[in-house]
């Protein structure tokens, strides 16, 4: 199946995917990949759509919305305490985002304290770069965060403790998008490559080669890894790859 916007999240449990687009999402058995059902949303001038685990947040142009996919799609309304600021990534608890002001780019990291009716929130982790731009930033956990700084350079932060941990190898191609697995493994999309890193090791481990043009409109890209199979979205749809990372890696 096709559609003429690009996907905007993929989600995956143990019975279905959903593939979010700005203005609904798609639902596919995870067995037999077969069409179930398409879900308007209501929600509209979406800017961005952030999944963590059976939440997505939706982030339009006056409001934070949080919908729980595992309970009918109910939602839940956030005053927008956030301007100008874009919001890399939720775990519920915690927000990533990233400003530009000066040349300068601002990471945070935000604790969010919310019930139905209120937001509340307190800073608890700043770093700023003197670099172009971050185009990407994920937490790891909730201690941990990665962001992307330029495109190419992956550098991981413990938010707790204010320090940088790690830089890994600056890449030759653009990142197009980053995943953790429960296995402690990262996944790293690039034009034509999937780089797998070991965050326990701080190593690579694996290194897949993918088709060519698949990234041509260079609209925003996804990949997830989750039962033992690779997805990814693409110019040409959304890719399944069978994959098992071995034990003791």
């Amino acid at each position: 199946m096709f559609r003429n916007n690009s996907i905007k999240s993929i989600y995956i449990d143990k019975n279905n995917i959903y593939i979010c687009y700005e203005s609904c999402i798609d639902v596919f058995c995870v067995r037999s990949y077969q069409f179930i059902q398409k879900i308007n949303l209501d929600v509209t001038n979406n800017k961005q759509v952030i999944y963590y685990e059976n939440y997505i947040l939706f982030n339009n142009s006056k409001s934070l919305f949080i919908y729980d996919i595992t309970s009918n799609f109910s939602s839940y309304f956030y005053k927008n305490f956030l301007k100008n600021i874009v919001i890399f990534d939720f775990n519920i608890n915690y927000l990533l985002c990233y400003k530009n002001n000066f040349g300068k780019c601002h990471i945070r990291v935000l604790q969010i304290f919310a019930d139905a009716q209120k937001c509340e929130h307190e800073l608890i982790f700043c770093v700023d770069f003197s670099s172009k731009f971050i185009s990407h930033g994920k937490f790891l956990d909730d201690e941990k965060i990665i962001v992307a700084k330029n495109g190419k350079r992956l550098i991981i932060f413990d938010f707790k403790k204010a320090i940088d941990m790690y830089r890994i190898r600056k890449l030759k191609k653009k990142i197009l998008d980053i995943h953790k697995s429960v296995e402690n493994m990262l996944f790293i999309l690039v034009e034509n490559q999937i780089f797998i890193f070991n965050l326990s090791t701080f190593v690579f481990y694996k290194t897949v080669q993918l088709p060519k043009g698949l990234f041509y409109f260079k609209w925003s890209y996804f990949i997830r890894y989750k039962n033992r199979k690779i997805i990814f979205s693409s110019d040409k749809g959304v890719y399944y790859i069978d994959y098992s990372i071995e034990e003791n890696v």
